[in-house]
């Protein structure tokens, strides 16, 4: 090989490395699922493929003469992250059909990665059908009455920016 086609290859390859270095392949970036299932007396709320969680809120509406909500419990991903935590919000107002629940984490620590349950949510049945539920984003303007339960559920990173998910239900009849 000449001294030419050597020059040629190894500017060839000086640009090669250059161009790697300076636009690194993307890596496939996992989408979070967030799974509501829902059983004859709750409302599971899974958080899963997370990569940066630092809060978390659920606002419930439902019609109050078809359920009551009994309580709303904090769950795996927040009580077992080994991170200091604090519910914001936890209330639930029968007479309007509504229920607010809020989680974050505190001062600096580093995100929640991983999976668990974000919230259960206990409730009463008036009859023996399952509530019709209704899953909304972040994006909702608001949610009203025109649904038996309907859950807003929004997550944010440590930046305090939501993060986008896909979202699933599973019905329990148990």
């Amino acid at each position: 090989m000449g001294r030419r086609a050597a020059l040629k290859m190894a500017s060839i390859a000086f640009f090669v490395i250059i161009f790697l270095l300076y636009n690194p392949l993307r890596r496939e970036q996992t989408i979070p699922v967030v799974r509501a299932i829902l059983y004859r007396n709750r409302l599971e709320i899974w958080v899963e493929e997370i990569a940066n969680l630092y809060a978390a809120s659920v606002d419930l509406c439902y019609d109050s003469h078809i359920l009551a909500i009994d309580r709303l419990e904090t769950g795996s991903l927040f009580k077992d992250c080994g991170k200091s935590w604090m519910e914001v919000v936890k209330r639930v107002d029968q007479d309007k059909g509504m229920a607010e629940f809020a989680v974050s984490l505190t001062g600096n620590a580093q995100p929640i990665e991983g999976a668990g349950v974000l919230v259960k949510i206990y409730f009463s049945l008036f009859s023996e059908k399952l509530p019709n539920l209704r899953f909304y984003d972040h994006t909702a303007a608001n949610i009203g009455h025109k649904d038996d339960l309907s859950v807003v559920v929004k997550l944010a990173d440590d930046n305090i920016r939501y993060i986008l998910y896909d979202h699933t239900l599973e019905i329990v009849d148990e």
